[in-house]
């Protein structure tokens, strides 16, 4: 870890001379997503990158089962849940990585985000069916998958990459320099 340290010391990320936001998360889809879909925010180097170490980790597939009591309370404030159970769940919006960027829950349409903080789930990306009772969320990754993904980093790392490597792939069209 010290010589990661030392090798890394007195380095800068920067885009046209400015440092950069360089966020990260835990575990992408496989693949990181934009900034703009996120935040709503273009950064022209936060843009999607395979990250091909994700899927391979613990943790990257999770599972929540809701029953329909819970259901419905989560989601009262959001919308009129009229109906069977079964059709509750109509056309979802995705974004070329996979996050949800609407599911339609009875004609109305709620942000994949909010529906990741209403459900306390992992991250946007997720699937969801009605069965038995339950509503069944599959998430896939961890965290909201904008810049750097720490698993694909360490995945990477492992594969041989340095740091310099692992940060261009990650942070588009950025500079990494020395600073005094």
């Amino acid at each position: 870890f010290e010589n990661v340290l030392k090798e890394t010391e007195n380095y800068a990320i920067t885009y046209n001379k400015e440092p950069i936001l360089a966020v990260y998360h835990a575990i992408s889809y496989g693949k990181t997503e934009d900034a703009e879909n996120v935040w709503g925010k273009e950064y022209p180097y936060l843009k999607s990158a395979a990250s091909y170490g994700d899927k391979l980790c613990d943790g990257y597939i999770t599972t929540l089962s809701v029953n329909e009591e819970k259901f419905k309370e989560i989601l009262e404030s959001q919308v009129n849940l009229n109906g069977e159970p079964q059709n509750y769940i109509g056309k979802t919006d995705r974004t070329n990585a996979g996050t949800v960027k609407t599911l339609e829950i009875c004609n109305t349409e709620i942000r994949g985000s909010k529906l990741r903080e209403l459900f306390s789930l992992r991250s946007s990306n997720f699937q969801i069916e009605y069965k038995d009772g339950n509503f069944n969320f599959t998430v896939y990754g961890y965290g909201h998958a904008v810049g750097l993904s720490q698993n694909g980093a360490e995945y990477m790392a492992n594969e041989g990459s340095d740091f310099k490597q692992i940060l261009n792939h990650y942070y588009k069209n950025c500079k990494i320099e020395k600073i005094n």
